[in-house]
């Protein structure tokens, strides 16, 4: 096992920014993240695991103990019959690769999740989900290291305790588990109608009737890329979803660009229930809303006012640092949600 001394965060980052690690190692295998483990615990410092770093912003003070960079590869089909296949896909497998494996084989279950950035190990976590689909309605199992026990262990997706964009890795076990594969349970068909609203209008637009997996990974992709900046850029979203509060002849009425901007992407906030969003069905792109912030260097997407990115030539002159991050992220936090 190799250890790197005194690692830059700031290349384990989509946002480019952080400090130094006292220490960094890359792991392969489900052996070797254990004995990355053990190295830490003897050292008496902390371990963290990533992967490809596009949901992290390092403190620009660093990270006093062991991170473990993600490059556990593994891809394995079962197919049970002439329907019913099950993929395994190591943790440190990039999941935009994945899905786009899984869809050349005629695959479908995952195609909506296309272009999403990370690894496949992160999927689980967060519960990732896209224009219909999340990962929950397709995980099986998922295999990882267990601190307390200190042992490989099997949680079936049903025991994941998935709810929208969350799971009980990001809640009650958070920092127990790391994730080692998933395994998930596809189909050898085509995907029906009927679509995300998002979708459904752009084969429409397009002249789209009959489906495929590749169908939809190419519609998700060309949507997903009008809408979003590039993902080797992005940090994520700031919010886990948004609703519309005002109806939009009320919104023509509104002169300040910042005040509509906040009505329009203000959270729901007075009970728990999650309502999908589908900003083509309620017109909200005829509207003309400024919505680039800049605020301390870092911006928000112009489509997507709550997806932080960073402008990469301001960070090859060093001129941006994460703690100008904050105040954006603050503000699209306080002034969005109070």
């Amino acid at each position: 096992m190799q250890v790197a001394k005194n690692v830059s965060l700031a290349n384990y980052s989509t946002m480019r920014l952080g400090g130094n690690a006292a220490y960094a190692t890359a792991v392969s295998s489900q052996q070797e993240l254990v004995e990355a483990l053990a190295w830490a615990k003897q050292q008496g410092v902390p371990a963290g695991i990533i992967g490809s770093g596009s949901n992290i912003v390092w403190r620009d003070e660093g990270f006093s103990g062991l991170i473990i960079v993600n490059k556990i590869k593994r891809f394995e089909i079962f197919e049970e019959d002439e329907q019913n296949v099950y993929v395994t896909v190591g943790s440190g497998e990039n999941w935009d690769e994945t899905v786009a494996r899984c869809v050349e084989k005629g695959l479908t279950g995952i195609e909506a999740l296309s272009l999403i950035p990370g690894t496949a190990g992160a999927t689980p976590v967060q519960n990732v989900g896209a224009y219909g689909q999340e990962i929950a309605q397709t995980l099986v199992s998922v295999e990882a290291y267990d601190t307390l026990s200190s042992s490989m262990v099997t949680i079936q997706g049903i025991d994941c305790k998935f709810g929208y964009r969350t799971s009980r890795f990001k809640t009650t076990d958070r920092g127990r588990f790391f994730i080692t594969a998933i395994t998930l349970h596809l189909m050898k068909n085509n995907p029906q109608p009927p679509f995300y609203g998002a979708l459904q209008h752009y084969f429409d637009d397009h002249g789209y009737r009959t489906f495929t997996p590749k169908t939809v990974r190419d519609a998700v992709i060309a949507i997903r890329r009008t809408k979003l900046p590039d993902p080797t850029v992005v940090v994520g979203r700031s919010f886990q979803h948004m609703l519309l509060l005002v109806l939009i002849d009320e919104c023509d009425r509104m002169t300040s660009p910042i005040n509509l901007w906040i009505i329009l992407f203000k959270p729901w906030l007075s009970n728990n229930d999650v309502v999908a969003l589908n900003w083509e069905d309620w017109k909200v792109q005829s509207i003309s809303v400024r919505c680039d912030l800049d605020i301390g260097g870092g911006n928000s997407h112009i489509h997507h006012p709550y997806v932080a990115i960073t402008e990469l030539d301001s960070l090859l002159l060093g001129e941006w640092r994460r703690v100008e991050v904050v105040p954006l992220h603050e503000f699209l936090r306080n002034e969005v949600v109070r």
